[in-house]
């Protein structure tokens, strides 16, 4: 049963998912660039699909800051713990500190078909309160 919705499901990818998907990753793009301490990954839009739409924020204010999203219901995630870390390679036994600091700065934010440009907007607004309370 799931394969057969998956199927149908990807039938709408090329012209519904992907263009919304995209659009949406542009925007926070648009909205993000200005503020200090938050930086966003460079990919090329379009030829890139993103699933999620993963921010650095920096100056030790992730977890801060994913707590005043989730405050005003706006869900977050912490994605792809670094191989490292993980107990089948060692459990952080291995010191890599650059992506050490990465894993602490990623924060995923919302991001799927079902938002529309002023959800992003919204979160936007958020970050950059919250940010600029920080300064």
């Amino acid at each position: 049963i799931f394969a057969a919705i998956g199927r149908t499901q990807l039938k709408r990818f090329p012209g519904e998912f992907a263009p919304k998907r995209v659009a949406l990753a542009q925007r926070y793009r648009d909205r993000l660039a200005d503020i200090r301490g938050i930086l966003l990954l460079e990919t090329k839009l379009g030829a890139i699909v993103p699933h999620i739409q993963p921010i650095r924020v920096q100056n030790g204010l992730r977890d801060e800051l994913r707590a005043e999203l989730e405050s005003r219901n706006i869900q977050t995630g912490i994605h792809y713990m670094p191989n490292h870390l993980l107990s089948l390679y060692g459990g952080g036994q291995i010191h890599l500190p650059t992506t050490d600091q990465l894993y602490k700065e990623l924060l995923s934010l919302p991001l799927h078909p079902g938002l529309e440009i002023d959800d992003v907007d919204a979160v936007c607004d958020v970050i950059k309160k919250f940010i600029d309370t920080r300064e």
